[in-house]
């Protein structure tokens, strides 16, 4: 057992203000009764905790399956969209990118493929009681019933996107520096590795518009 029950006890009646949202995606295009399902998760986070706010699973075609995650991110406008860079996944990424202007990151498969270790690698935020889940959802009991079987379930594709989105969002939690306030409370990833040439550009930027500012720095 990876999961443990009491470990899903943290809810939530209301979500709190200031949290930033991103979705985690395992992506699968066939329909048949055997086959894996495809997931749409979306979380919620302040930095600390995270808050599971909404799940779509279900077996569709590759259209229908890009319709349900623009459709998702249309309702929860993610600051990040994370699908995993698998066979499946690739085509999607592409077509998303190319056809949308969602905030995509793909996962290398290679990482998220280590199902067991990737599970274990989050069960220190479940047993730190920094997830949440809502008091009540139609979909939860299954997504509680499916974690707690794994890894011995018959599926595990929520398992995946769990794996996925928190061991992104606690490395970015861990540093502080990337995350903005904005005016609105929510807060947005920064990107951390901008080019040298662009960092400059931008403090010229500051110097031109706020030239007050910039005397009394020097």
């Amino acid at each position: 057992t990876v999961f443990i029950r009491e470990w899903f006890q943290q809810r939530y009646a209301e979500l709190p203000d200031k949290l930033w949202f991103f979705q985690s995606i395992d992506t699968a295009f066939k329909t048949g009764v055997g086959n894996d399902f495809s997931v749409v998760a979306t979380w919620g986070t302040n930095g600390r905790d995270f808050y599971l706010v909404h799940v779509w699973k279900g077996r569709v075609e590759y259209i229908d399956l890009k319709r349900k995650i623009v459709d998702a991110a249309e309702r929860f406008r993610p600051r990040a969209v994370l699908i995993e860079d698998a066979a499946a996944g690739q085509s999607i990424i592409q077509e998303l990118r190319r056809a949308t202007g969602l905030p995509i990151i793909p996962i290398q498969s290679s990482v998220s493929k280590e199902r067991r270790a990737g599970a274990d690698a989050v069960t220190t935020v479940f047993e730190a009681g920094r997830v949440y889940l809502p008091e009540s959802a139609p979909w939860l009991d299954e997504w509680i019933e499916e974690h707690i079987a794994f890894p011995a379930g018959a599926h595990d594709d929520q398992v995946d996107t769990t794996s996925m989105a928190l061991a992104w969002a606690s490395i970015r939690a861990a540093q502080p520096r990337q995350m903005v306030t904005l005016q609105t409370g929510t807060a947005a990833p920064l990107d951390a590795n901008k080019p040298p040439y662009i960092q400059k550009l931008r403090r010229r930027l500051r110097e031109r518009d706020h030239p007050s500012v910039s005397a009394r720095v020097r």
